[in-house]
């Protein structure tokens, strides 16, 4: 693997994400259908924080209750990864941090694709989601992300 590059590998069947090496997420089974779980919740215009593996977007994009996927990924590395790897994005991706997004208009779901329970850093990237999210919908929207244990903070 490439020092501080996005890097997937597959598995018996399995595509796993790596950052500077370290393991960032897989499309297992199981994360996949958390990942549909969580998509299937969304409607109308949806803003996703991170991009991962596309997981959560794939199943955006085909729920008919949403209209418009946008994500906001800070690391073009893993862009460019799932691009050589799929060949396609789903959804539109802006690359920024998305702590730092200032959209013209608000969204009805916003979902933040982060692993409350994995590390101190997460948890706090977590807590620092949950603060940012609702200044992002419109009222009565949705704050929507998964907890790491198929469980989900609204």
């Amino acid at each position: 693997m490439n020092g501080n590059a996005a890097t997937i590998t597959s598995t018996q069947g399995i595509r796993v994400l790596y950052h500077s090496e370290t393991f960032w997420m897989s499309d297992a089974t199981k994360h996949d259908q958390a990942m549909k779980a969580l998509a299937d919740q969304a409607h109308g215009h949806v803003l996703v924080g991170g991009y991962g593996l596309g997981l959560v977007q794939r199943h955006l994009v085909n729920n008919p209750c949403v209209a418009s996927v946008l994500t906001a990924e800070i690391n073009c590395d893993v862009i460019r990864a799932v691009l050589d790897d799929d060949g396609w994005i789903w959804g539109r991706v802006w690359i920024g941090d998305f702590f730092a997004y200032e959209p013209g208009n608000l969204f009805d779901t916003v979902i933040g694709d982060t692993w409350a329970d994995a590390t101190d850093e997460y948890r706090d990237e977590f807590e620092r989601f949950k603060l940012r999210a609702p200044q992002l919908i419109k009222p009565g929207g949705s704050v929507l992300a998964w907890t790491g244990d198929g469980g989900f903070e609204l």
